[in-house]
């Protein structure tokens, strides 16, 4: 299990989870309803995703289903994913 961020271009992985943790010094959530963001996109734990640009540096696209979605690195980094 790793960061969706890790996945090599033309790469397939598996959702596994997403972070939600909270900050422990400030204890508020962060990234407020990213969650249910990505499930409007079709990404939900189980969901079979392919990477398709990953440059190691700004937004990546990953293609879910028939559809491709550009993601922030921060958020990608929030996704566990393993390979298949």
């Amino acid at each position: 299990m790793f960061p969706l961020t890790l996945l090599d271009v033309n790469e397939q992985g598996e959702v596994v989870s997403f972070f939600e943790g909270k900050c422990q010094s400030c204890k508020h959530n962060h990234f407020p309803g990213y969650v249910n963001r990505l499930k409007n996109f079709g990404m939900r734990i189980g969901t079979f995703i392919e990477m398709i640009k990953n440059d190691g540096k700004g937004p990546l696209l990953v293609k879910i289903d028939n559809s491709r979605v550009a993601l922030a690195r921060g958020v990608a980094k929030k996704i566990m994913v393993k390979s298949i």
